[in-house]
């Protein structure tokens, strides 16, 4: 699967798993309703499947942005009669990654974040 096409709980959860988590187990704290946990190594802190969005939540996007010195900007310049799109992009990343035509900033980066790790193709889709 393409990187590049990655979104919603697919990114998400391709971002989990550059964070260095584990595919989601089941749990069912106090007997309560069941829920998917994202299992992390044991310096990490454990995420509820539901509640991890690093694609649409800034609190949790935003840290890796910052952390992994990724750029984020329009196309503007390079289209400007088209819809505005997101660019991102890591000025000293050797591979020259570019993340092109996200709908957000926060899809463009995560996008670029998860090609840093496993290049512009999954071999399989990430399981939310």
């Amino acid at each position: 699967m393409k990187v590049s096409e990655l979104d919603g709980a697919s990114l998400d959860a391709a971002v989990a798993r550059c964070e260095g988590y584990l595919p989601p187990v089941m749990y069912s704290p106090n007997e309560g309703e069941p829920a998917a946990l994202w299992m992390p190594h044991p310096t990490l802190p454990h995420f509820r499947v539901e509640d991890w969005h690093p694609s649409t939540q800034w609190a949790q996007g935003g840290p890796i942005i910052e952390r992994e010195r990724i750029s984020v900007e329009t196309d503007r310049m390079l289209r400007p009669e088209a819809p505005v799109t997101w660019v991102a992009f890591i000025w000293d990343d050797p591979k020259h990654y570019t993340s092109l035509g996200a709908p957000t900033p926060l899809i463009a980066a995560m996008r670029l974040y998860v090609m840093t790790k496993y290049g512009e193709e999954l071999d399989e889709e990430p399981a939310p």
